[in-house]
């Protein structure tokens, strides 16, 4: 029974053991001896100006000073320079019969190592129910106070991570009303947290489309426990909109029910802007290419196609798909193919006008005006060309040179006939 005893006297509180020893000490004297001097707590008593009567081994170990040490000393040697009046303040409520509960403070080792512990102290009374001294229960908890302060301070790292985090993050309820959100967000709204904490709805910065959409996928969401990259306009309270993509997981009970959302808020407003100006980019570049009378091309550094227009693909005679894949050595047939790729390169430093002949896929060849410029995109380099089909004009001057010829000719058979007449006089 002492064993069982003495194994639940070390589980008690501290409020418990001083109690159950003030209870029981009259008759038990030599059995809460041995509690004593078996407890983890340090259990001290000393006389009513504080001078120390007992010091079992857990003081000895929690504070690192022997009870030949202690017995006769007072107590204010455990006691920091900033902590002295408390001492004063306990022997006070002390002599007024008041007992200390679970009293946190600061106290000096031995060896100068500043420990947190909790101490509960009772007075002690005499046989005249005099009080004459003090009963002090002390816990060390330093550990767990070095626990808290990490939780603490990881606490506060989180929150400001999460507060100030480059997205937003919210939590909604079952009802969807906000039940936590981050600065960032905040500000996107132009809200204070305490104007929309269990106040607001997130759809009540969503315009109607938003609402529909977000009463749509809710059922959904509360299925699946998961939604992904769902676009929303987020209208602030001045009215100024912002497209945002959401990411929300659903927190859920044993029974399956919604506890909360844990969601992720992404601004993508500039992506967007940047997404249409491209695409708009795109579809001007396309209009250029698809209504260009001459045949534009761009090739890269080894000459390959990397763009072209459908009338480039018409005057070589070739489908897009298989344009696309051609090398200039497969049109050019005029410059040394060996050349070729070289001539491409130095192309690309200057703006460059010259004439040359394209083959076709059939075989034919077709006289061709070539204005090229090297151009730079996304830090590459590339050969800007444009091809103009001169097969006509071509034509039209060697119809002419053969004019000018024939022009000449009677001049030249008169000459002949006066050299001849002259001779033959």
């Amino acid at each position: 029974m002492s064993d069982l005893l003495l194994f639940s006297t070390k589980h008690l509180s501290i409020s418990a053991m001083s109690e159950f020893l003030e209870n029981h000490m009259e008759h038990h004297a030599d059995f809460f001896e041995n509690i004593i001097q078996s407890s983890d707590d340090a259990i001290i008593s000393k006389t009513i100006d504080g001078i120390v009567e007992s010091w079992n081994p857990a003081a000895e170990k929690i504070f690192g000073y022997t009870a030949a040490e202690m017995i006769g000393q007072s107590m204010m040697v455990l006691f920091p320079t900033d902590r002295q009046e408390e001492e004063n303040e306990i022997i006070e409520r002390i002599k007024q019969g008041e007992r200390v509960d679970h009293f946190e403070t600061y106290r000096i080792r031995k060896d100068h190592q500043l420990i947190h512990v909790s101490v509960t102290i009772s007075p002690i009374y005499n046989d005249k129910n005099q009080i004459i001294g003090a009963s002090k229960i002390a816990r060390d908890i330093t550990e767990r106070k070095l626990y808290e302060q990490a939780l603490v301070d990881s606490e506060k790292r989180f929150e400001g991570i999460y507060d100030h985090a480059p997205c937003g993050y919210h939590s909604l309820d079952q009802d969807g009303f906000i039940i936590n959100i981050n600065q960032t967000e905040l500000q996107w709204l132009g809200f204070d947290k305490e104007e929309v904490i269990g106040k607001m709805k997130i759809t009540d910065f969503f315009n109607e489309a938003g609402k529909q959409k977000f009463k749509q996928n809710f059922t959904q969401f509360l299925a699946d426990g998961h939604i992904e990259n769902l676009e929303f306009e987020l209208i602030g309270k001045n009215g100024a909109a912002r497209l945002v993509s959401v990411n929300a997981t659903a927190i859920k009970d044993n029974q399956g029910n919604l506890v909360k959302t844990r969601t992720v808020v992404h601004d993508i407003t500039e992506l967007k802007k940047s997404q249409l100006a491209i695409q708009l980019e795109n579809q001007k570049n396309s209009m250029l290419l698809s209504s260009a009378s001459d045949g534009i091309h761009i090739l890269d550094v080894q000459g390959n196609i990397v763009e072209f227009s459908d009338s480039f693909a018409n005057m070589l005679g070739y489908s897009r798909e298989e344009t696309a894949n051609l090398n200039v050595r497969d049109w050019d047939a005029h410059i040394d193919q060996v050349q070729l790729v070289s001539l491409v390169n130095d192309l690309m430093a200057s703006y460059e006008t010259f004439e040359t002949k394209h083959r076709r896929k059939n075989g034919t060849l077709l006289d061709v005006e070539i204005h090229a410029k090297g151009i730079t995109l996304a830090g590459k380099h590339y050969l800007y060309a444009s091809s103009r089909d001169i097969t006509e004009r071509k034509q039209a001057e060697a119809r002419l040179r053969d004019s000018e010829e024939w022009k000449t000719a009677p001049k030249f058979f008169h000459y002949l006939a006066q050299t001849f007449r002259f001779i033959t006089q």
